[in-house]
């Protein structure tokens, strides 16, 4: 069986843009992705799917510069990007990761790969690890599932929700738990505070084969690093109004803007603040 890590990478992010392009060190944050992701022992191809937009052809040209292949497809269809990527590269078992986590940990991807062979799971996904280590890994058969009945635009833009969302009915699912501590540690590249984040954890580093263990260490013993980034709220994309409502409601909190959580609640239970 042929095992790929697909890399979903574009240069116009919408909060960060060209973050992929930002130095740690004599290496770009995407060149970062890939020298980390290549250290994996059972991966046989790594693969960039970027868009076809002219923005990302810098992202194309440093693929082959770095010699890995790239596939260019829809920019905000990413579902189809990486079923039509493991489609042309012949993939059997797919790892998904991101070209803003840096740190990804390829101790954790060859353990997640073992996971889905060893139970015969369609889809495998780690719990309890901070924010910018991990992976997802799931089968082709699963992916072309996905991309063939997946209607909303959720699952369209972030590629596994359809399976995980559809367990029960379709996928078998397994989740490894590493049993690491609740932490503030977020180690993925969505604004300056993490890229702020991010250097002062390089500077600290002495080698490239770290684990997240040994960043997870570092912060232990410089408590003050998590600070640097911890106000940064997790992007992510929401099933329907209610679920955005509640996480704007969150948000602002933590803002202590109460006259507008007073206005969110009051529309989500319907009556207005002056009735």
């Amino acid at each position: 069986m042929k095992i790929g890590c697909i890399i979903q990478a574009r240069s116009d992010s919408s909060r960060l843009p060209r973050k992929i392009f930002k130095q740690l060190g004599d290496k770009s944050v995407i060149e970062w992705v890939v020298s980390r992701i290549k250290k994996s022992k059972v991966i046989e191809e790594v693969i960039i799917a970027t868009t076809i937009n002219d923005s990302d052809n810098r992202l194309e040209k440093i693929a082959s510069r770095i010699n890995v292949a790239c596939f260019r497809g829809s920019e905000n269809n990413v579902l189809s990007r990486y079923y039509e990527a493991a489609n042309r590269h012949k993939l059997d078992i797919i790892i998904r990761a991101t070209g803003d986590n840096p740190y990804v940990d390829f101790k954790i991807i060859d353990r997640l790969v073992r996971e889905l062979q060893e139970t015969n799971s369609d889809y495998v996904t780690c719990i309890d690890i901070p924010i910018g280590f991990g992976a997802e890994v799931f089968t082709y058969d699963a992916l072309r599932k996905a991309y063939y009945n997946a209607k909303e635009l959720y699952e369209l833009e972030h590629v596994t929700p359809y399976i995980y969302l559809n367990s029960k009915d379709e996928f078998k699912i397994r989740k490894v738990s590493y049993g690491v501590p609740k932490t503030s540690i977020r180690a993925t590249l969505d604004t300056e505070s993490d890229y702020m984040f991010l250097l002062a954890i390089f500077d600290k580093l002495q080698e490239d084969h770290f684990s997240f263990e040994d960043i997870i260490r570092i912060c232990n013993k410089n408590p003050w690093l998590t600070f640097i980034n911890n106000n940064v709220v997790q992007k992510q994309k929401y099933d329907n109004l209610e679920m955005e409502i509640s996480a704007a409601i969150e948000i602002l909190k933590i803002q202590e803007l109460d006259s507008a959580v007073k206005m969110l609640k009051s529309l989500q239970s319907g009556v207005r603040p002056n009735d």
